[in-house]
């Protein structure tokens, strides 16, 4: 007989069979009965059940209840004795029950008692390693601070060396000018360095970038022009929508010539006025009295192919196109040497090139030009000394 239909078997007769000898219980303790007056020893329901089953051992037929196997053997036992020992089997099958019931609720307990001391012994783990890592960074911040300490001292220390320094020296003296050294040359205290004459060659560009030349054509309108000069020049940048580029600063007239050398605020508003267009403004607003001298530099290609039309407006055009320089800036272009004079089978020859914009120039000087479908190396040219006749 299997434990399920022998559990069932139990509870049948159980309700079959109403039980007036066993008395009542209330949370394992037994309460006292109408016939006794006096309470019984307290006991639990699992002392009982044990109890029970040690004493009807030997109509049962079992010795010893430790497992649950021996327990459901007593119990296995029970359910096959006579009619006679009905009550003996169904209270045998009831203390076995209780038995069993108890030895799961402990197993349970122990169980739980395993998973609350693993939780426990995992947490005194993590409040250890803790402990370690809050040794560890405590050990990290004091090397920290040891070290901030040591650098703030050297700090102080070089301070305190600074001062010491700078209260023993004396202040240098200023780097003298092209101009002072200029000026006291003669007396003999100094002579000029290549830093002061590099220094005198930017000044004298950034000068020469500010400046503007206007010729007076001298015709009517020019001889109409009266007062300030500056005012009128001033009012000719208004007029040209210049407000906020600049304006004219000085204006000097050059000996022997109506001709103006001015200079205005900006060398920006210098590049703006040699513009082609606002060249043609310029003379337009004038009456044609006034008109903007181009500025021109001059550049040098050597080995250039003969074929390359200098006198062609198109050829100009598209130099400046290949080489990605502004429109117009290309102002002329001649043989170094006269077509005439060249030799028979020559191929190739230097070509002068002049240009109305720096910004090109340099260009042309740092990467050459592309001229005839060839790239030709582009110099700066080099004025020859003037000599007397005498010493030619």
């Amino acid at each position: 007989m299997s434990r399920q239909s022998m559990l069932s078997s139990a509870g049948t007769l159980r309700r079959g069979t109403p039980n007036k000898t066993r008395p009542e219980s209330v949370n394992g303790i037994l309460e006292p009965t109408d016939t006794d007056n006096t309470p019984t020893v307290t006991a639990t329901k699992e002392q009982i059940a044990r109890e029970y089953l040690t004493s009807k051992a030997a109509i049962i037929g079992t010795n010893a209840l430790l497992t649950k196997d021996d327990i459901y053997d007593a119990m296995l036992r029970a359910t096959r004795l006579p009619k006679k020992e009905l009550d003996v089997a169904l209270k045998t099958v009831e203390h076995g029950i209780t038995l069993l019931r108890d030895m799961d609720e402990k197993q349970n307990q122990h169980q739980l008692l395993g998973e609350i001391k693993g939780a426990v012994e995992s947490s005194f783990a993590k409040l250890d390693i803790e402990k370690q890592l809050q040794h560890q960074l405590t050990q990290v911040r004091n090397e920290f601070n040891e070290r901030l300490d040591s650098i703030a001292a050297n700090i102080n220390g070089t301070e305190e060396k600074i001062n010491s320094i700078a209260k023993n020296s004396q202040p240098a003296a200023p780097e003298a000018s092209y101009a002072d050294v200029m000026r006291t040359n003669g007396k003999g205290t100094m002579a000029p360095t290549q830093a002061m004459a590099r220094q005198r060659m930017r000044a004298h560009i950034e000068v020469k970038r500010q400046q503007v030349l206007i010729l007076n054509v001298g015709n009517e309108a020019g001889k109409e022009i009266s007062g300030e000069i500056l005012e009128y020049l001033n009012n000719m940048l208004i007029k040209m929508g210049a407000l906020n580029k600049g304006t004219f600063v000085s204006a000097t007239k050059l000996k022997n010539t109506d001709n103006l050398l001015t200079e205005v605020s900006l060398p920006e508003l210098a590049d703006w006025i040699h513009r082609v267009e606002q060249m043609i403004q310029f003379t337009t607003l004038s009456g044609q009295a006034l008109t903007i001298a181009d500025k021109e530099y001059e550049i040098i290609l050597h080995f250039v192919l003969i074929t390359f039309g200098a006198d062609d407006a198109f050829e100009l055009q598209r130099l400046e196109d290949i080489n990605n320089l502004p429109t117009c800036s290309i102002t002329q272009v001649k043989w170094a040497k006269a077509i005439q004079r060249q030799t028979e089978g020559q191929r190739v020859a230097s070509l002068l090139l002049y240009l109305n914009n720096a910004n090109a120039v340099n260009q042309l000087l740092l990467s050459g030009a592309v001229i005839s479908n060839k790239r030709v190396e582009a110099k700066k040219t080099v004025k020859e000394e003037r000599r007397c006749y005498k010493c030619q």
